[in-house]
Order: structure tokens, then C-alpha cells, then sequence
């Protein structure tokens, strides 16, 4: 796996917590919410009962009275180093990338679908760099919630093509499970992906 997936808003990191929640039969970690005094963060981090994949849910508040304009960017340092392989590299029309190298497991890092009412506005993965990033560039009405979701899935060594496929069906969202555990308003604030 990758090391941590860390979201930052502006180039800040939320507050670390040192109790997490356990939802959804003990899937799913919460943690947050977290305040920077102008955005309050909460990250729900869900795994399957299968343990296929990881879906990381980064939902942003803005408690204030005036519209505010944030860059969330998430980081991944890959456990490939400077063995790192792109084995698919993200386009606008496939959100997502696969990695492979250095006798590490193929990953699946997903952050968008089709259609999405916001894409990524950063992406950083290179052959020979173990720094993988994403994110995007949000506006975020007085007193609403938006959210990103986004995955990673991990396969053998030799399995870049079934990493591939992974990665496709999630940005597609028709993984079983993709979705599970969301509620009805938790779907309609996640603005990368087309959430049915």
C-alpha cells in the first residue's frame, strides 16, 4: 500500500485527532471534524467487507456567512520509490491511475468519474517518483458541504491489467460496495463523481 493518502486545504493540514469513530459495522473510520477556523474537515475512510479496496470520503464545511474558495490536494507517498511505473496515466476522461514497480503491488489510486461536476485540477504521477498527488479547486457556498470521494485498490505484483480494470469500474462507481454506507445526502454533496 501507499503511505496515508494526507488531504491538505491551502497547503494546511487539519488538526490530527487522536480518537477516531468506527461506523457501518466497523468499516468505516471518521475523523474529524477538524476546524481551521474557516473550513471544518471530516474524512470517512471505508473499507469493504470484502477488503478489495479503500474509499476515502473528504467532506469540507463552510460555516462562514460568505462563499470560500479552497484547493484541497491529496498526497500519497508510493511504496515503488523511485521504481515507480505509470502504468496508466489519468486523462480527462479517465480520472484515475495505476502504478506498478520496484516489486512492490500494482495500485489503483481513483479520484474522479465521468461527467463529474468538478474534475481534478492537479495531478502529479511520473515514472521514478514515489510522490503521487490530486486535487481540486472548489468554491464552496456560505454555510454548505461539499465532499470528494476518492479510492485506492491494491493487486499483485504481476497484476497491473486486473489494477487497471479496478480502476475503471470505481472511477465508474459500478464496484459493489463503491457506495455502500453513504446516505442520500451524503452522495449529493460529492462533486467528482457521478453519484447515482
Amino acid at each position: 500500500s501507499s503511505k496515508s493518502y494526507a488531504m491538505t486545504i491551502d497547503g494546511v493540514g487539519p488538526g490530527c485527532r487522536v480518537s477516531l469513530l468506527l461506523e457501518d459495522n466497523r468499516q468505516q473510520v471518521v475523523a474529524g471534524p477538524e476546524s481551521d477556523g474557516r473550513v471544518t474537515v471530516t474524512r470517512k475512510t471505508f473499507v469493504p467487507a470484502s477488503g478489495s479496496f479503500v474509499r476515502m470520503v473528504d467532506s469540507v464545511t463552510n460555516p462562514t456567512a460568505s462563499d470560500v474558495t479552497i484547493t484541497m490536494l491529496v498526497t500519497a507517498t508510493l511504496p515503488s520509490s523511485t521504481s515507480t511505473h505509470v502504468v496508466v496515466a489519468p486523462t480527462t476522461a479517465s480520472p484515475y491511475a495505476v502504478t506498478d514497480g520496484g516489486g512492490k503491488p500494482a495500485l489503483a489510486h481513483v479520484f474522479g468519474g465521468n461527467g463529474a461536476a468538478v474534475s481534478p485540477s492537479a495531478i502529479h504521477v511520473a515514472d521514478g517518483d514515489s510522490r503521487l498527488s490530486y486535487g481540486w479547486t472548489v468554491t464552496i457556498p456560505a454555510g454548505q458541504t461539499i465532499s470528494v470521494m476518492h479510492f485506492s485498490e491494491q493487486h499483485d505484483i504481476t497484476d497491473s491489467a486486473g489494477a487497471a480494470a479496478a480502476a475503471q469500474a470505481l472511477s465508474a462507481l459500478t464496484v459493489p460496495d463503491a457506495l455502500a454506507g453513504l446516505t442520500n445526502e451524503e452522495r449529493a454533496r460529492i462533486i467528482n463523481f457521478r453519484v447515482p
